[in-house]
């Protein structure tokens, strides 16, 4: 067992008796002479909860407390949202906040998001789009999507995107090759398109015309063509012509052009291009999440993550605590290794509010550590 603060963390390996300990926490409670409608009980899945529930309540029977195994349905027990949004319905009135809002189902939550984001996607789109075509990152939109939800399962807010754009440029800039000293994007695209052309007309001369060659050549006149007409050439197709083939005989040809290619981890335009994507994709996904809220707000919808937070903020009033306090006096989670930060902010404030936590992990799943990752962010 280890000790997160107020929630003591029971770790063990798949299949090995988390439930087990759990339900006998329940018989504890019956033996004491406590109602197990006392307890609050989640996990992540409602397919967990109902086995939960089921494995609890044959436990109580099993053991000789048939009225408990009654009660404990009473208790609050099932997934962390359907937890959440109790908690939420319960407190409201007693946080100031109302308790009326329509839950937006799990299922309808992606395409809502794209809905009341659109306007900002495509106000985004016409900044990102080339430079995304240049690193193929064509799924950009998801990546929005996936700020959005990790940001917003760990309680920050749009303002903060900002910075953490920058953390995210200061993270990646050492790993890249520092930019070439005295030489602009424009003079290394127009070496490269120089040593083609020359390249191609050497090739021409020499009459080559085998198969390897011919295929060089079309890679080299599409590439021509399109930096001559002032299209910025994608970073994967500078990394091909770096290690592009030849016949023997035209290789001597290919070199320059090689050697050119090969110094695209200088180029001043890759750098600007990683370090505008990323400010516009994390500018995007705040105004998107701006959006959403608004969105949402407007027509009275909360989502899972909605619920979370509200749970959250009722939870750190005091006097709501002190009416949990009068209905419950164990909290307990199972599959705590998957807890969000939001979530396992959420546990540390119910916590308080009981007597006594206590959290069954799998001690196979190192990303949790017993939650120290999580308090980190």
């Amino acid at each position: 067992m280890t000790d997160m603060g107020p929630i003591s963390v029971v770790s063990a390996g798949a299949g090995t008796g988390k439930t087990w300990r759990l339900s006998t926490e329940y018989v504890n409670v019956a033996q004491n002479g406590a109602s197990p409608a006392r307890i609050i009980a989640t996990t992540f899945t409602i397919k967990a909860a109902a086995e939960l529930v089921e494995r609890v309540r044959a436990r109580l029977i099993q053991e000789g407390y048939a009225e408990a195994a009654q009660s404990a349905l009473a208790g609050l027990v099932g997934t962390v949202n359907s937890v959440c949004g109790r908690l939420v319905s319960d407190f409201a009135i007693d946080g100031g906040l109302s308790p009326v809002a329509e839950v937006i189902p799990p299922e309808m939550a992606n395409s809502l998001f794209g809905l009341a984001t659109e306007e900002a996607i495509q106000q985004f789109s016409p900044k990102i789009d080339p430079i995304a075509e240049r690193l193929r990152q064509d799924d950009w939109r998801k990546t929005v999507l996936d700020i959005v939800n990790l940001a917003r399962g760990s309680g920050l807010v749009p303002t903060q995107f900002a910075d953490f754009a920058l953390k995210s440029w200061q993270g990646i800039e050492p790993l890249l090759a520092p930019v070439a000293a005295n030489e602009t994007a424009a003079d290394l695209d127009r070496a490269l398109v120089e040593a083609i052309r020359s390249c191609i007309s050497q090739i021409d001369a020499g009459g080559d015309v085998t198969k390897t060659t011919k295929d060089a050549l079309t890679t080299l006149r599409r590439i021509a063509s399109q930096m001559s007409n002032g299209r910025p050439l994608a970073w994967d197709a500078w990394a091909r012509i770096s290690k592009l083939k030849a016949a023997k005989a035209s290789e001597p040809f290919l070199q320059t052009v090689r050697a050119i290619a090969a110094h695209h981890p200088t180029h001043p335009r890759l750098h600007a291009d990683l370090r505008e994507f990323i400010d516009l994709v994390f500018s995007c996904a705040a105004d998107a999440l701006d959006h959403f809220s608004e969105f949402k707000r407007a027509r009275g919808l909360l989502d899972f993550t909605d619920q979370e937070a509200l749970a959250l903020e009722l939870l750190r009033q005091p006097e709501v605590r002190a009416r949990m306090r009068e209905r419950f006096d164990l909290l307990m989670v199972d599959e705590f290794q998957d807890t969000s930060p939001i979530q396992l902010a959420v546990f540390l404030e119910m916590a308080k509010a009981v007597k006594r936590s206590l959290g069954a992990a799998i001690r196979s799943k190192p990303s949790l550590a017993f939650g120290r990752p999580i308090l980190r962010s």
